[in-house]
């Protein structure tokens, strides 16, 4: 699993940085290989919303095509 986290996301409760960061810990205790990327500077919507962050998002579009290449076997 790849996660990509805003350090400063609080949209709603639902992605806390310290919830991500749980997840996580629980991954590698169980052995369940994820992949946690933190944007320091990043709030919810630094993708393509209102909070937008042009190299987070490059980086994080970057992470996810590779992640899938790797995966998908293409």
């Amino acid at each position: 699993m790849l996660a990509l986290a805003g350090a400063k996301d609080t949209y709603k409760n639902c992605c806390l940085i310290q919830t991500i960061r749980s997840m996580d810990a629980k991954a590698k205790e169980q052995g369940v290989p994820m992949r946690l990327v933190v944007y320091p500077q990043a709030k919810h919507d630094f993708i393509g919303g209102a909070d937008y962050r042009a190299d987070d998002a490059a980086d994080a579009w970057k992470r996810t095509t590779e992640a899938l290449r790797q995966y998908s076997g293409k």
